[in-house]
Protein backbone atom coordinates (compact mmCIF):
# COMPACT_ATOMS: atom_id res chain seq x y z
CA UNK A 1 0.00 0.00 0.00
CA UNK A 2 1.54 3.13 -0.95
CA UNK A 3 0.51 6.11 1.01
CA UNK A 4 1.68 9.83 0.71
CA UNK A 5 1.35 12.56 3.47
CA UNK A 6 1.84 16.36 2.80
CA UNK A 7 2.30 18.54 5.84
CA UNK A 8 1.10 22.46 5.96
CA UNK A 9 -1.55 24.11 8.40
CA UNK A 10 -1.10 22.71 11.77
CA UNK A 11 -3.35 24.35 13.70
CA UNK A 12 -6.94 22.28 13.24
CA UNK A 13 -8.55 20.74 16.37
CA UNK A 14 -7.70 16.87 16.08
CA UNK A 15 -11.27 15.51 15.42
CA UNK A 16 -13.59 14.17 13.09
CA UNK A 17 -17.58 13.60 12.31
CA UNK A 18 -19.10 11.49 9.94
CA UNK A 19 -21.07 12.63 7.17
CA UNK A 20 -25.07 11.22 7.11
CA UNK A 21 -27.16 14.30 6.22
CA UNK A 22 -27.13 13.76 2.88
CA UNK A 23 -27.47 10.26 1.54
CA UNK A 24 -25.40 7.28 1.08
CA UNK A 25 -23.97 8.41 -2.52
CA UNK A 26 -21.58 10.33 -0.65
CA UNK A 27 -18.00 9.28 0.61
CA UNK A 28 -16.05 12.46 1.40
CA UNK A 29 -16.12 16.09 2.20
CA UNK A 30 -14.03 19.07 2.99
CA UNK A 31 -14.41 22.55 3.29
CA UNK A 32 -10.69 23.22 4.12
CA UNK A 33 -8.40 25.41 2.56
CA UNK A 34 -5.45 22.92 0.64
CA UNK A 35 -7.96 20.89 -0.33
CA UNK A 36 -9.19 20.71 -3.96
CA UNK A 37 -12.29 18.13 -5.20
CA UNK A 38 -13.23 16.87 -8.66
CA UNK A 39 -15.54 14.59 -10.43
CA UNK A 40 -14.19 11.87 -13.11
CA UNK A 41 -16.64 9.27 -15.40
CA UNK A 42 -14.85 6.18 -16.28
CA UNK A 43 -15.96 6.15 -20.28
CA UNK A 44 -18.90 4.34 -21.43
CA UNK A 45 -19.47 0.95 -20.61
CA UNK A 46 -16.11 0.81 -18.03
CA UNK A 47 -16.30 0.71 -14.69
CA UNK A 48 -14.08 2.05 -11.80
CA UNK A 49 -11.30 -0.81 -11.48
CA UNK A 50 -8.59 1.19 -9.18
CA UNK A 51 -6.96 4.47 -7.10
CA UNK A 52 -3.53 5.50 -7.37
CA UNK A 53 -1.47 8.45 -5.68
CA UNK A 54 0.91 10.78 -6.82
CA UNK A 55 2.28 14.65 -5.96
CA UNK A 56 2.23 17.53 -7.56
CA UNK A 57 3.81 20.21 -5.66
CA UNK A 58 2.64 20.43 -2.46
CA UNK A 59 -0.49 18.59 -2.81
CA UNK A 60 -0.92 14.63 -2.79
CA UNK A 61 -2.95 13.77 -5.05
CA UNK A 62 -5.65 10.92 -5.39
CA UNK A 63 -6.88 9.34 -8.65
CA UNK A 64 -8.94 7.06 -9.90
CA UNK A 65 -8.76 5.01 -13.13
CA UNK A 66 -10.81 2.89 -15.51
CA UNK A 67 -9.76 0.54 -18.05
CA UNK A 68 -9.09 3.33 -20.52
CA UNK A 69 -9.38 6.68 -18.42
CA UNK A 70 -8.43 8.31 -15.43
CA UNK A 71 -8.67 11.37 -13.58
CA UNK A 72 -7.84 13.05 -10.07
CA UNK A 73 -10.51 13.21 -7.40
CA UNK A 74 -9.07 14.42 -4.57
CA UNK A 75 -5.88 16.82 -3.68
CA UNK A 76 -4.54 17.78 -0.63
CA UNK A 77 -1.70 19.17 1.25
CA UNK A 78 -2.85 19.48 4.44
CA UNK A 79 -0.97 17.54 7.44
CA UNK A 80 -3.40 15.19 9.35
CA UNK A 81 -4.81 13.79 6.02
CA UNK A 82 -3.62 10.95 3.76
CA UNK A 83 -4.65 9.49 0.47
CA UNK A 84 -3.77 5.97 -0.50
CA UNK A 85 -3.13 3.68 -3.38
CA UNK A 86 -5.59 0.70 -3.99
CA UNK A 87 -5.27 -1.76 -6.77
CA UNK A 88 -7.05 -5.12 -6.54
CA UNK A 89 -6.39 -8.04 -8.98
CA UNK A 90 -9.48 -8.54 -9.95
CA UNK A 91 -13.24 -6.67 -9.74
CA UNK A 92 -14.11 -3.83 -9.78
CA UNK A 93 -15.31 -1.23 -6.80
CA UNK A 94 -18.88 -1.69 -5.49
CA UNK A 95 -18.48 -0.19 -1.80
CA UNK A 96 -16.62 2.00 0.48
CA UNK A 97 -16.99 1.30 4.67
CA UNK A 98 -15.85 3.77 7.18
CA UNK A 99 -12.87 2.49 9.72
CA UNK A 100 -11.27 3.56 12.99
CA UNK A 101 -10.71 6.16 14.54
CA UNK A 102 -7.25 4.14 14.84
CA UNK A 103 -4.78 4.47 17.56
CA UNK A 104 -3.86 7.90 15.98
CA UNK A 105 -6.84 9.26 15.89
CA UNK A 106 -7.50 9.23 12.13
CA UNK A 107 -10.82 7.99 10.45
CA UNK A 108 -10.25 5.91 7.25
CA UNK A 109 -12.28 5.58 3.95
CA UNK A 110 -11.80 2.04 2.63
CA UNK A 111 -12.71 0.95 -0.99
CA UNK A 112 -13.50 -2.74 -1.80
CA UNK A 113 -13.40 -4.73 -4.72
CA UNK A 114 -16.20 -6.51 -6.06
CA UNK A 115 -14.63 -9.78 -5.74
CA UNK A 116 -15.27 -10.17 -2.00
CA UNK A 117 -11.79 -10.12 -0.90
CA UNK A 118 -9.88 -7.05 -1.67
CA UNK A 119 -10.12 -3.88 0.35
CA UNK A 120 -7.42 -1.31 1.20
CA UNK A 121 -7.90 2.90 3.00
CA UNK A 122 -7.37 5.03 0.30
CA UNK A 123 -8.01 8.07 2.61
CA UNK A 124 -7.95 9.08 6.35
CA UNK A 125 -8.24 12.33 8.24
CA UNK A 126 -8.30 13.16 11.44
CA UNK A 127 -9.35 16.91 10.79
CA UNK A 128 -12.55 19.11 12.00
CA UNK A 129 -14.15 19.74 8.18
CA UNK A 130 -13.85 16.97 6.62
CA UNK A 131 -15.67 13.39 6.37
CA UNK A 132 -16.50 10.00 5.34
CA UNK A 133 -19.09 8.24 4.29
CA UNK A 134 -20.41 4.74 3.91
CA UNK A 135 -21.97 3.31 0.49
CA UNK A 136 -22.60 0.15 -0.88
CA UNK A 137 -23.72 -0.51 -4.80
CA UNK A 138 -26.40 -1.76 -5.43
CA UNK A 139 -26.21 -5.62 -6.54
CA UNK A 140 -25.14 -5.93 -9.91
CA UNK A 141 -24.09 -2.27 -10.00
CA UNK A 142 -20.58 -1.38 -9.85
CA UNK A 143 -18.69 2.61 -9.23
CA UNK A 144 -18.68 3.90 -12.69
CA UNK A 145 -18.35 7.21 -11.58
CA UNK A 146 -17.28 10.20 -8.60
CA UNK A 147 -18.84 13.54 -8.99
CA UNK A 148 -18.33 16.52 -7.40
CA UNK A 149 -21.05 18.95 -5.95
CA UNK A 150 -20.90 21.53 -2.85
CA UNK A 151 -23.44 21.63 -0.13
CA UNK A 152 -23.25 24.45 2.73
CA UNK A 153 -19.83 25.28 1.95
CA UNK A 154 -18.90 21.27 1.71
CA UNK A 155 -17.29 19.75 -1.35
CA UNK A 156 -18.67 16.46 -1.57
CA UNK A 157 -17.53 13.47 -3.48
CA UNK A 158 -20.75 11.56 -4.76
CA UNK A 159 -20.89 7.84 -6.08
CA UNK A 160 -22.66 6.92 -9.26
CA UNK A 161 -23.35 3.69 -10.49
CA UNK A 162 -24.55 1.60 -13.76
CA UNK A 163 -25.12 -2.49 -13.94
CA UNK A 164 -22.61 -4.63 -15.46
CA UNK A 165 -23.92 -5.15 -19.01
CA UNK A 166 -21.85 -8.20 -19.13
CA UNK A 167 -25.06 -10.27 -17.22
CA UNK A 168 -26.47 -10.12 -21.09
CA UNK A 169 -23.33 -11.35 -23.22
CA UNK A 170 -21.17 -14.41 -22.00
CA UNK A 171 -17.70 -15.50 -23.54
CA UNK A 172 -16.96 -12.39 -25.37
CA UNK A 173 -12.98 -12.65 -26.17
CA UNK A 174 -10.58 -11.18 -28.66
CA UNK A 175 -7.83 -13.41 -30.00
CA UNK A 176 -5.09 -12.59 -32.27
CA UNK A 177 -4.38 -14.48 -35.39
CA UNK A 178 -1.84 -13.89 -37.92
CA UNK A 179 -3.45 -10.93 -40.16
CA UNK A 180 -6.30 -10.16 -37.88
CA UNK A 181 -7.74 -10.24 -34.30
CA UNK A 182 -11.18 -12.47 -33.90
CA UNK A 183 -13.82 -11.54 -31.82
CA UNK A 184 -16.17 -14.16 -30.53
CA UNK A 185 -19.23 -13.46 -28.06
CA UNK A 186 -22.25 -15.39 -27.20
CA UNK A 187 -25.89 -14.24 -26.02
CA UNK A 188 -27.88 -16.74 -23.85
CA UNK A 189 -31.42 -14.71 -25.08
CA UNK A 190 -32.01 -11.61 -26.81
CA UNK A 191 -34.61 -9.17 -25.99
CA UNK A 192 -35.84 -6.08 -28.60
CA UNK A 193 -31.90 -6.64 -30.03
CA UNK A 194 -31.66 -4.74 -33.11
CA UNK A 195 -27.83 -4.29 -33.86
CA UNK A 196 -24.64 -5.29 -32.83
CA UNK A 197 -21.78 -2.47 -33.30
CA UNK A 198 -18.14 -3.77 -32.86
CA UNK A 199 -15.83 -0.61 -32.17
CA UNK A 200 -12.15 -0.35 -31.45
CA UNK A 201 -9.44 2.25 -30.10
CA UNK A 202 -5.86 2.23 -30.17
CA UNK A 203 -4.20 4.02 -26.75
CA UNK A 204 -4.92 7.77 -26.21
CA UNK A 205 -7.40 7.72 -29.14
CA UNK A 206 -11.08 7.49 -29.96
CA UNK A 207 -13.33 4.35 -30.28
CA UNK A 208 -14.51 4.36 -33.85
CA UNK A 209 -16.99 2.24 -35.24
CA UNK A 210 -15.62 -1.14 -37.30
CA UNK A 211 -18.18 -3.67 -37.86
CA UNK A 212 -22.05 -3.80 -37.42
CA UNK A 213 -23.66 -7.27 -37.26
CA UNK A 214 -27.83 -7.60 -37.13
CA UNK A 215 -28.87 -9.03 -33.80
CA UNK A 216 -31.69 -11.49 -33.37
CA UNK A 217 -34.72 -9.27 -32.50
CA UNK A 218 -36.31 -11.38 -29.65
CA UNK A 219 -34.46 -15.24 -29.04
CA UNK A 220 -34.62 -17.83 -26.29
CA UNK A 221 -31.85 -19.45 -27.52
CA UNK A 222 -27.83 -18.69 -27.36
CA UNK A 223 -26.45 -17.54 -30.39
CA UNK A 224 -22.83 -17.21 -31.44
CA UNK A 225 -21.39 -13.74 -33.12
CA UNK A 226 -17.53 -13.55 -34.56
CA UNK A 227 -16.07 -10.71 -36.36
CA UNK A 228 -12.81 -10.74 -37.95
CA UNK A 229 -10.90 -7.25 -37.80
CA UNK A 230 -8.67 -7.69 -40.43
CA UNK A 231 -7.29 -3.46 -40.54
CA UNK A 232 -4.58 -4.12 -37.66
CA UNK A 233 -1.33 -3.82 -37.87
CA UNK A 234 1.69 -6.12 -36.33
CA UNK A 235 2.76 -4.30 -32.85
CA UNK A 236 -0.43 -2.48 -32.61
CA UNK A 237 -2.22 -2.34 -29.62
CA UNK A 238 -6.36 -2.27 -29.44
CA UNK A 239 -8.96 -1.88 -27.30
CA UNK A 240 -12.53 -3.11 -28.47
CA UNK A 241 -16.12 -3.22 -27.10
CA UNK A 242 -19.42 -4.00 -28.12
CA UNK A 243 -22.52 -2.12 -28.40
CA UNK A 244 -25.78 -3.52 -27.92
CA UNK A 245 -28.47 -1.54 -29.93
CA UNK A 246 -31.92 -2.10 -29.64
CA UNK A 247 -35.37 -1.73 -31.09
CA UNK A 248 -35.60 1.74 -29.12
CA UNK A 249 -32.38 2.92 -30.21
CA UNK A 250 -30.81 2.23 -26.43
CA UNK A 251 -27.58 1.40 -26.37
CA UNK A 252 -26.05 -1.40 -23.57
CA UNK A 253 -21.99 -1.65 -23.61
CA UNK A 254 -19.25 -4.73 -23.17
CA UNK A 255 -15.94 -4.94 -22.67
CA UNK A 256 -13.03 -3.22 -23.02
CA UNK A 257 -11.17 -6.04 -23.87
CA UNK A 258 -7.13 -5.36 -24.94
CA UNK A 259 -4.95 -6.50 -27.24
CA UNK A 260 -1.17 -6.20 -27.64
CA UNK A 261 0.08 -7.26 -31.19
CA UNK A 262 3.75 -6.22 -30.18
CA UNK A 263 4.71 -9.05 -28.53
CA UNK A 264 3.66 -12.59 -28.00
CA UNK A 265 2.76 -12.16 -24.58
CA UNK A 266 -1.15 -11.81 -25.31
CA UNK A 267 -0.57 -15.89 -25.32
CA UNK A 268 -0.40 -17.71 -22.25
CA UNK A 269 2.87 -19.48 -21.59
CA UNK A 270 0.49 -21.92 -19.73
CA UNK A 271 -2.95 -22.62 -19.05
CA UNK A 272 -4.64 -20.56 -15.95
CA UNK A 273 -8.07 -20.50 -14.64
CA UNK A 274 -8.46 -17.56 -12.04
CA UNK A 275 -10.60 -17.47 -9.29
CA UNK A 276 -13.93 -16.35 -10.56
CA UNK A 277 -15.72 -12.78 -9.10
CA UNK A 278 -17.55 -11.85 -8.02
CA UNK A 279 -17.68 -14.52 -5.37
CA UNK A 280 -20.32 -14.96 -3.71
CA UNK A 281 -22.74 -13.93 -6.32
CA UNK A 282 -26.42 -13.73 -6.52
CA UNK A 283 -26.80 -13.45 -10.77
CA UNK A 284 -23.87 -13.97 -12.35
CA UNK A 285 -20.40 -14.65 -12.19
CA UNK A 286 -17.30 -14.08 -14.13
CA UNK A 287 -14.56 -16.97 -15.01
CA UNK A 288 -11.20 -15.66 -16.55
CA UNK A 289 -9.07 -17.95 -18.24
CA UNK A 290 -6.08 -18.74 -20.30
CA UNK A 291 -5.07 -21.15 -23.17
CA UNK A 292 -1.12 -21.42 -24.13
CA UNK A 293 -0.25 -22.18 -27.31
CA UNK A 294 0.18 -26.16 -28.12
CA UNK A 295 -0.91 -28.44 -30.78
CA UNK A 296 -4.39 -27.59 -32.55
CA UNK A 297 -5.95 -30.75 -31.84
CA UNK A 298 -5.89 -29.55 -28.11
CA UNK A 299 -9.43 -29.37 -26.42
CA UNK A 300 -10.46 -27.76 -23.23
CA UNK A 301 -13.23 -28.40 -20.56
CA UNK A 302 -13.99 -25.93 -17.93
CA UNK A 303 -15.93 -27.63 -15.71
CA UNK A 304 -17.83 -26.44 -11.60
CA UNK A 305 -17.98 -29.28 -9.35
CA UNK A 306 -19.56 -28.98 -5.95
CA UNK A 307 -18.02 -29.03 -2.48
CA UNK A 308 -18.60 -32.82 -2.37
CA UNK A 309 -17.10 -33.31 -5.92
CA UNK A 310 -19.91 -33.87 -7.79
CA UNK A 311 -20.35 -32.33 -11.28
CA UNK A 312 -22.57 -29.27 -11.08
CA UNK A 313 -21.80 -27.84 -14.83
CA UNK A 314 -19.91 -28.33 -17.90
CA UNK A 315 -19.16 -24.75 -19.31
CA UNK A 316 -17.07 -25.67 -22.04
CA UNK A 317 -15.86 -28.75 -23.92
CA UNK A 318 -14.20 -28.07 -27.29
CA UNK A 319 -11.00 -26.84 -29.34
CA UNK A 320 -10.31 -23.22 -27.87
CA UNK A 321 -7.14 -21.33 -29.80
CA UNK A 322 -4.80 -19.50 -27.74
CA UNK A 323 -5.38 -16.76 -25.85
CA UNK A 324 -6.81 -14.72 -22.62
CA UNK A 325 -10.95 -15.85 -22.04
CA UNK A 326 -13.58 -15.16 -19.82
CA UNK A 327 -16.80 -16.81 -19.70
CA UNK A 328 -19.75 -15.73 -17.33
CA UNK A 329 -21.99 -18.34 -15.50
CA UNK A 330 -25.70 -17.81 -14.17
CA UNK A 331 -24.97 -20.41 -10.92
CA UNK A 332 -27.39 -23.42 -12.85
CA UNK A 333 -26.38 -26.55 -12.95
CA UNK A 334 -26.99 -29.23 -16.30
CA UNK A 335 -31.02 -29.39 -15.77
CA UNK A 336 -31.23 -25.07 -15.47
Amino acid sequence: MKSVRMLCFAAFIMAFFILNAYGQDIILGSKLVGTLVQGFTAPAGEFIEGFTVSTSGEYAVLTAYSATGSGDIFQTKLLGMEVDAFTPISGYIDEFTIGGPDGNGYVHLIAHSSNGIESDTIFRTKLVGTGVNNFTAPVGEYVNSIRDTVINEYIYLIIGTAPLGIFEVTGFTAVPKRSYVLLKWRTEAELNSYQWLIERKVAGGEYETIGRLDAQGNASHPTDYRYEDRVVEFGGKYYYRLIEIDTEGKSSYFGPLFVDLSTSDYIPRKMFVNQNYPNPFQRMTSIKFGIPMRSKEDYARLVVYDVTGRLTRTLISGKLEPGYYHINWNGKDERG
